[in-house]
């Protein structure tokens, strides 16, 4: 939930799943624990983290 409410501010999260073969600077889709999506972020991997550019979810 701390993480979703990160994302939806636009700041960056951690990786948790750094296994996917996610590209540096690929971009990847945020999602909240329901499924729905929060924001379209960019991977770096250099500090394994999702940085969102485009949020599309408000806090309720």
């Amino acid at each position: 939930a701390d993480e979703a409410r990160r994302a939806r501010h636009g700041m960056a999260v951690r990786a948790e799943d750094a296994s996917q073969a996610w590209e540096n600077d690929g971009h990847v889709l945020l999602l909240d624990e329901r499924g729905a999506l929060l924001a379209v972020g960019v991977y770096d991997a250099a500090r394994a983290t999702l940085q969102p550019r485009v949020m599309l979810a408000v806090e309720k």
